[in-house]
């Protein structure tokens, strides 16, 4: 017998109220921010929501009864923060759930959990367990055909979010990029802009400043919509303006001939004509961008102008004859 079936009724009926109390989503979401942020006043929880101070405190109340986070007083006062051992609890029981999953062949709820597991384990900063467990979901949609479902969008996103989270930029990307499409199909708001966000992060880590701006405005028009998108506006807050200024200067300096490379191709010229400009041959050009490719951390040269301009290497005026109309040609 496996140590899911087990399970004493007991216990299950002990975590019942664990679960019902998380069920709700503005509730799951002050679990997430007291999570990430620790102990809150009521007043900083209802920062950047819809909600009024006493609808926090209804849904903190029903949290409270089930063990799940507790007050205290300071002043005038009360914070509340989280009972570590009943979140433990329902890790437990959700890694149980998994396993019922499994021995019942429902595959859905298995990739579901292993995602929600992914995403706790994010949130407590267990980077490696975060990635290992939304792989595996991840695996385990590809294996029963579920890649292209919501479930299966949901497990890559994680997956994407925690890469991005490790600075693995263009893995992570290309994740999120997946994981948004079956979302966006089926209308997913919410999903969507937790998408979006770690997207513009990493559209932004690997210098296309553009693609980063568009993402954190398709986030902003779909936060704009939501009567409640509780932590989502919050952690939004917290990124930089959809028309930020300029970004931090890259790490690794580029020589004074990669800069008058990086400026020529700024311009839109070919990689030969700006051989022939510098009077060099065609393969020392091309080594010069793989070069540059490497320093701004970028994957082309759309990306490497993108990159440029954002740091202040480039001039936007030098490279407007690349992007006239604003969009990568």
């Amino acid at each position: 017998m496996s140590p899911a079936k087990a399970l004493a009724p007991a216990q299950i009926k002990a975590a019942t109220p664990v679960f019902a109390a998380l069920g709700d989503e503005t509730r799951l979401r002050l679990v997430v921010r007291l999570c990430a942020e620790g102990p809150e006043s009521i007043a900083r929880l209802s920062e950047g929501t819809q909600l009024t101070r006493q609808a926090i405190t209804k849904h903190l109340t029903v949290l409270a009864r089930a063990g799940i986070v507790r007050d205290r007083r300071i002043g005038r006062e009360r914070v509340w923060k989280l009972e570590g051992e009943r979140i433990a609890e329902a890790r437990e029981y959700l890694e149980t759930g998994e396993r019922l999953a499994i021995d019942n062949r429902a595959w859905m709820d298995v990739v579901g959990a292993r995602s929600l597991l992914a995403r706790i384990a994010r949130h407590d900063d267990q980077l490696v367990v975060s990635e290992r467990l939304a792989r595996s979901a991840i695996d385990t949609a590809e294996t029963q055909g579920l890649r292209g479902s919501a479930t299966g969008g949901f497990a890559i996103l994680e997956h994407g979010a925690t890469l991005v989270r490790v600075g693995r930029y263009l893995e992570g990307h290309a994740l999120l990029a997946e994981g948004l499409v079956p979302l966006r199909a089926l209308g997913e708001p919410l999903a969507v802009v937790e998408g979006l966000l770690p997207l513009a992060e990493a559209l932004r880590q690997l210098g296309r400043r553009r693609e980063a701006r568009r993402a954190l405005e398709e986030a902003d028009a779909l936060l704009a919509s939501m009567v409640d998108p509780g932590y989502l506006r919050v952690v939004r807050a917290a990124m930089e303006p959809a028309t930020g200024g300029r970004e931090a200067p890259v790490n690794r300096e580029l020589s004074a001939r990669e800069l008058e490379v990086l400026r020529l191709m700024a311009t839109g010229r070919s990689k030969r004509e700006v051989a022939k400009e510098l009077v060099v041959s065609y393969n020392t050009i091309h080594s010069h961008y793989r070069s540059i490719y490497r320093k701004l951390e970028v994957g082309s040269k759309e990306a490497a102008i993108d990159r440029a301009q954002a740091t202040g290497l480039v001039d936007d005026d030098v490279a407007s004859s690349f992007w006239p109309d604003e969009s990568p040609g």
